[in-house]
């Protein structure tokens, strides 16, 4: 089955991209200031999200996906007059990144330490109370 939901995360994703080229794409600080970018433009999305649900959820991703298209990826926004952006490789404490085997490298390590932040926060009281809002928003306040 489709998602329809991955246009929004491709818009967010791609806004990331336009913004760690623009930025020179090859220090962490590019790095860094892309998730931010991301993570503004997936906050443009997020309020509407959680409610809805089934084919609203799908127009409204549609929507959004929509609309990156149109107001950033298809003007000069994003890729100047010239259609293109040169994006470099990501340099780390003076060492290049540049081959496909040193992307995956890094690519894995930075998986595993998010994965294990991510079911660290998840067995937490946090991640407990999120866990019984979802499956029962009326008790949660009272249980946690």
């Amino acid at each position: 089955m489709r998602r329809p939901d991955l246009l929004a995360q491709l818009g967010v994703a791609g806004v990331g991209a336009v913004a760690a080229a623009r930025m020179g794409g090859g220090s962490p600080a590019a790095l860094v200031a892309a998730s931010g970018a991301a993570a503004v433009a997936g906050a443009l999305a997020a309020p509407a999200a959680p409610r809805l649900n089934g084919l609203r959820l799908a127009f409204a991703t549609l929507a959004f996906g929509a609309l990156m298209e149109a107001a950033v990826f298809r003007t000069g926004l994003a890729f100047g007059r010239d259609g293109a952006l040169e994006a470099h490789g990501l340099s780390v404490a003076g060492l290049r990144l540049g081959s496909e085997r040193g992307y995956l490298v890094l690519s894995a390590v930075v998986f595993a330490v998010v994965g294990t932040a991510l079911a660290a926060l998840r067995r937490g009281p946090y991640g407990r109370l999120v866990l019984a809002l979802r499956d029962s928003p009326p008790r949660a306040p009272r249980s946690a």
